[in-house]
């Protein structure tokens, strides 16, 4: 479980707030073959119904899940799930461009690679998708409201599964540049804020206060 509250600020703001940019979160994701209940894999927050999740919702199937990913801001909102396989990696894509089609957007591609795109039904404007600087936290969360719903997500559990290869941009890339480069190294690329290859050596070492991402 990680939490993460970026040291670089931008007239007060922390440098993990989108503010008024593009969103593009990316990770590759392996679910075990086990039912789950609601469990947090992205979360940034302000408040309850000012937040960015992305998330697994409860499910009692051991082969597939729904993940969605939902940004809400008051009564503003907008929203895109969709299923995905239990048991094998996946490479997944969720973002939100206010300069484009103004759509939260979930984009996989699976052990075949093939593509899988969903769209949120409607479109919204945010004016200012700021978080007070407060943590961006990964594999766990809290309790919000996503989709306008009046009953709110609750986490009942911390993520369980595999993430390797996180990225968090400030811009969204074309479906051919995602694919191209989703097995690639992006250190370095324009607008990237957040990047952790995961890639720690496992069993036991003498250093221990060592991380490697």
């Amino acid at each position: 479980i990680t939490s993460l509250a970026n040291a670089n600020s931008k007239n007060g703001f922390q440098a993990l707030d989108p503010l008024k940019s593009d969103i593009m979160f990316q990770m590759h994701l392996k679910l075990p073959e086990i039912v789950n209940d609601n469990q947090v894999i992205i979360q940034k927050k302000l408040n309850i119904a000012n937040n960015m999740t992305l998330a697994l919702s409860q499910t009692d199937s051991t082969s597939s899940a729904e993940i969605f990913f939902g940004i809400q801001s008051g009564s503003n909102f907008n929203y895109a799930a969709m299923s995905v396989d239990k048991g094998e990696f996946f490479h997944l894509t969720a973002i939100y461009s206010p300069n484009t089609d103004q759509r939260v957007k979930l984009i996989k591609f699976d052990s075949s690679d093939v593509k899988t795109v969903v769209s949120s039904s409607v479109q919204a404007q945010f004016a200012n998708l700021q978080y007070g600087g407060n943590s961006l936290t990964i594999a766990s969360g809290s309790t919000v409201r996503v989709n306008d719903q009046s009953l709110l997500f609750i986490p009942q559990e911390t993520f369980s599964g595999s993430i390797d290869d996180l990225r968090y941009f400030k811009t969204v890339h074309s479906d051919d540049s995602i694919k191209r480069n989703r097995f690639r190294s992006v250190a370095g690329f324009e607008n990237l804020n957040l990047y952790f290859k995961f890639n720690e050596p496992s069993g036991s070492y003498s250093g221990n206060d060592i991380v490697l991402d």
